[in-house]
């Protein structure tokens, strides 16, 4: 029993010791790289970001003056990295981080397009400023149908709502009914 006793802390102390290492093993990854132009000089002061596409939380980060950039402690999962800088294109790419695990990602930004400026001017036509009302003449038919119909029905002026004969033409504004229906 002795012999047990002074067994047991050596065991556990060996328990202990053997876990250590596990301990310092981290379920956390990362994403490091380096932005550059198409010519492959380095781009300083970039903005990378990271977002994560399962719960979109982004992180981003500058790059140094070699382009560099480093992005650690990301749980495992989707990611999709953009970068960018005034004077060229953003890049967007998707990549997938394991446990454990650090992604070296070289991502080159091309030039930006030329933004041109088109100015089209041209001289407006004939054009009532002073009113919006849209009107026309339209003339009743002269025959023997049309008069009979028009007989029985009275024609009302748009503007001030007076009686036209039903000989007579009137003009009609834009979404009035027609007077021949």
């Amino acid at each position: 029993m002795n012999k047990l006793r002074s067994i047991l802390p050596l065991f556990l102390c060996g328990l202990l010791l053997s876990a250590w290492p596990a301990r310092s093993q981290s379920l956390r990854g990362s994403i490091v790289g380096r932005v550059t132009d198409a010519s492959n000089k380095p781009l300083a002061n970039a903005e990378v970001s990271v977002v994560e596409e399962e719960t979109n939380r982004a992180r981003t980060a500058r790059t140094s003056a070699n382009g560099g950039f480093v992005i650690t402690l990301l749980p495992p999962g989707t990611y999709r990295v953009e970068a960018s800088v005034a004077g060229y294109r953003t890049s967007l790419r998707t990549v997938v981080l394991l446990v454990n695990q650090e992604i070296n990602i070289d991502i080159p930004l091309l030039p930006a397009r030329s933004v041109e400026h088109v100015e089209v001017s041209t001289e407006a036509g004939l054009m009532n400023t002073e009113s919006a009302t849209l009107s026309t003449v339209v003339r009743t038919a002269r025959s023997s149908t049309s008069r009979s119909m028009a007989a029985t029905r009275t024609n009302w002026c748009c503007s001030c709502r007076a009686p036209y004969p039903p000989h007579q033409a009137r003009p009609v504004q834009i979404g009035e009914p027609s007077p021949l229906t």
